[in-house]
């Protein structure tokens, strides 16, 4: 039986380290979808994975960071916040509310949205941003 390779120690500098606090509740960004990706649920439920990246504002710790949101697709409330974001990337209501409609994640990909974040407290795994509302990319403004 082989044996498991000792793992060799990296050496790194911790003196640069630097921790993100969560935005502040209710902060406006301009965020550009960077991924969408179908799935499905610990219970078994489809659903889509959304990473947002912030464009604007170019505030360092603000630009480039990242928020998440897993949709579940299997519930009408989970659908109605996929209707709201793919209302703010630029689909109507109209060629959404179908019973055919067809989720293609990479046609969402590079298109811009206005949000508003939260902040989902945690005790065990610290505060957390989550998306608290979303609108079309030209409702940012800088303020």
């Amino acid at each position: 039986m082989a044996k498991d390779p000792v793992s060799k120690p990296i050496s790194l500098d911790m003196t640069k380290a630097a921790t993100m606090e969560p935005m502040p509740d209710n902060t406006q960004v301009l965020c550009m979808v960077s991924k969408m990706d179908p799935g499905t649920s610990g219970s078994g439920s489809n659903k889509v994975d959304v990473e947002l990246t912030v464009v604007q504002p170019e505030t360092p710790g603000i630009k480039n960071r990242k928020l998440f949101d897993s949709i579940n697709l299997e519930n009408e409330y989970t659908l109605g916040r996929l209707l709201n974001l793919l209302k703010a990337l630029g689909e109507t209501e109209e060629s959404i509310r179908r019973t055919d409609f067809q989720l293609i994640p990479e046609n969402y990909i590079g298109r811009q949205c206005t949000i508003w974040v939260g902040i989902r407290p945690s005790e065990q795994f610290g505060d957390r941003n989550t998306i608290k509302r979303v609108r079309p990319a030209e409702a940012y403004s800088a303020e």
